[in-house]
């Protein structure tokens, strides 16, 4: 959970969500917007990631939301509602920010410096705070909003050579000229 810590940090604001979604919506709508929810969360299960890159954290806050609001709305008293709500909120601002701050300091900052796209597949130079950096082989699904991450590979002397060797895929790339080798025939 340490690994993404600054992706978790924003679902202290679930408790906060929840109520709204319990102030100004029905059971009814709430209840179609966290199976919708559910729904999208459900590639998670094939290692398939949006390409957008905080998606499934964004449809996690939204589901925990919804739970939240069908639990506030048990509480009848407003105040009640609102004091348990910043409490939650407050609790988890402080655990899941210390996680984000040991996230931080154990070098879990990464950047992607430069992404090819090259037939069908992405690869990203990945530069990481602390660590070597490294370049990821990644696939676009059949629908394109989907990539999966088929392989990487630490960065060793791409000054001397053009070419990144992906050894689990058996797959070359060549960033100089941004094609892919697919025979692992190197000149």
């Amino acid at each position: 959970m340490i690994e993404y810590g600054l992706e978790l940090f924003v679902l202290f604001l679930f408790p906060i969500i929840g109520i709204l979604l319990d102030s100004y919506l029905s059971k009814r709508m709430t209840i179609y917007i966290l199976i919708g929810a559910i729904i999208l969360l459900l590639p998670i299960l094939t290692n398939y990631n949006y390409i957008i890159p905080a998606m499934y954290q964004f449809l996690a806050l939204i589901a925990l939301a919804c739970i939240y609001s069908f639990f506030s709305k048990r509480i009848k008293l407003k105040s009640r509602k609102i004091r348990t709500a910043t409490v939650i909120s407050t609790s988890l601002f402080i655990i899941l920010g210390f996680l984000a701050f040991v996230d931080a300091f154990a070098g879990g900052i990464q950047k992607v410096e430069k992404h090819w796209k090259v037939d069908g597949y992405r690869v990203e130079y990945i530069q990481q705070q602390g660590y070597k950096n490294r370049h990821e082989l990644k696939k676009y699904g059949q629908i394109p909003i989907f990539i999966k991450k088929i392989d990487a590979t630490f960065e060793f002397d791409t000054v001397q050579s053009c070419y990144i060797h992906f050894i689990n895929s058996k797959i070359d790339f060549d960033q100089c000229t941004g094609t892919l080798i697919k025979d692992n025939n190197i000149p």
